[in-house]
């Protein structure tokens, strides 16, 4: 049989061709254990930050960068950051129903000993501050006890030492640690009063220090009745005084609304949600009104709005929960990864079984014509480097194949690290609640 030129040729182009195929094929494998692998980071991304209600404070988190100082105001763009103080108590559930119920995230400044002085000894109260780790806000430190005053009833001040500071640090970090499996690295001084040696020193010890930009004053309802003026004295020091919380819900929409309209790039707002009139009237009128003020912006932890952690997907969300079906995408088929990997292998052989056989069927026929000319040597000479190329390109899918099982395989660790980590913080709770 006779073989010419052009059927040499036709039996080299077909041979080629199937190698590419094969190559396509495992680069199709590679593109779907890539997709798997991305979703799979999705979902273990997810569960890391609703393992926790600080997503700053854990995985690649776990320290946020410290900056020296106080921080004033957000840095991420159209975010409202919503935080209050001096929590948990009584009137905290029925926010936190509010907030739920309208899927917004906010951060708590919180206390272990101050508007409610047994915290720490009632399983109910606990109970609390749990609900809000639970549902994926930012927890962070108030301080122990407020710096409240042993001197004076009802007034803060800043301790002496910077180991009396520690001292009303360290409890209330441990008193979150125990219910929501982190210890918080965001602080705000009480009263917003802080000395520029201590802003150093919470600094040094791994601290955020955050203030404010917008404040409500909603703490703030002493009104004196003859000065028309709000008074720096409750009604038991001036029989002028009284407890007004009406005009201050009015005064802070009005303000807030005004402060909506300048549309600032951000806006880092101090609430009390210790207060009733701020739980039942103020934040109710907030989330009714804010996407109208400021159509755009979303409702964030102070965590997300200084960028320590990605904006959720989900507006004004913290942390994403993932159902426990999401959290493993391959269990339908746990030998995906697998058969992805051996149809690849495969691949690589039939591509390398094609392209070598042109080259030795086209090497056998031009030595037994001695066909030694020109256009031989020189297809003799370009076959090899097709080969070498087919291969190349196959072996770069192949490499990526492989990174991408590698991430998967990381990813699986790490969830079920996280699994655990929640197992054991559940029997922890429950005994240490019975």
């Amino acid at each position: 049989m006779r073989f010419t030129v052009k059927t040499l040729l036709a039996l080299t182009a077909f041979m080629t061709v199937k190698a590419q195929e094969a190559t396509a094929y495992a680069d199709g494998n590679t593109a779907a254990t890539g997709a798997a692998a991305t979703d799979k980071t999705a979902a273990t991304t997810a569960a890391t930050t609703a393992n926790t209600a600080n997503a700053a404070t854990t995985g690649a988190t776990a320290n946020p960068p410290v900056t020296g100082g106080e921080i004033l105001s957000c840095t991420v763009p159209n975010t409202i950051a919503w935080t209050f103080d001096d929590g948990p108590y009584q009137f905290t559930e029925q926010l936190l129903d509010t907030l739920k119920a309208n899927n917004i995230k906010v951060t708590f400044f919180v206390n272990g000993n101050n508007w409610w002085g047994d915290l720490r000894e009632d399983p109910a109260k606990l109970a609390v501050l749990k609900r809000a780790c639970t549902e994926g806000h930012q927890i962070a430190s108030h301080t122990w006890n407020h710096w409240t005053d042993p001197n004076i009833p009802g007034e803060s001040i800043e301790p002496a030492t910077i180991e009396e500071i520690k001292s009303t640090l360290d409890p209330l970090d441990d008193l979150i640690e125990q219910q929501c499996g982190f210890r918080p690295k965001y602080f705000r001084a009480p009263k917003g009063e802080i000395k520029p040696e201590t802003v150093s020193f919470v600094n040094q010890l791994g601290y955020k220090l955050i203030k404010w930009d917008t404040d409500t004053n909603d703490w703030h309802t002493a009104w004196n009745t003859k000065t028309n003026q709000w008074s720096d004295v409750g009604p038991e020091q001036d029989p002028n005084v009284i407890d007004d919380p009406q005009r201050r819900v009015k005064e802070a929409e009005e303000f807030l609304t005004a402060e909506f309209n300048l549309k600032k790039p951000s806006y880092l707002i101090l609430d009390h949600d210790v207060k009733e009139h701020t739980v039942k009237q103020i934040v109710p009128w907030l989330i009714e009104n804010y996407q109208t003020l400021l159509p755009g912006y979303k409702f964030v932890t102070v965590a997300e709005c200084l960028g320590d952690v990605p904006l959720s997907e989900v507006p004004g969300n913290n942390t994403v929960v993932v159902d426990k079906s999401v959290s493993n995408l391959n269990a339908t088929n746990p030998n995906a990864n697998a058969d992805a990997k051996s149809s690849s292998l495969v691949s690589s052989e039939v591509s390398t079984f094609y392209v070598m056989a042109a080259l030795l069927i086209s090497t056998i026929f031009i030595i037994k014509g001695k066909c030694f000319s020109i256009f031989w040597r020189t297809y003799i000479f370009f076959l090899p480097k097709l080969v070498l190329k087919i291969n190349e390109q196959f072996s770069d899918s192949f490499k990526l194949e492989l990174e991408l099982e590698l991430e998967l395989e990381l990813e699986l660790e790490l969830e079920l690290e996280l699994e655990l980590e929640l197992e054991l913080k559940s029997k922890f709770l429950i005994h240490y609640t019975i």
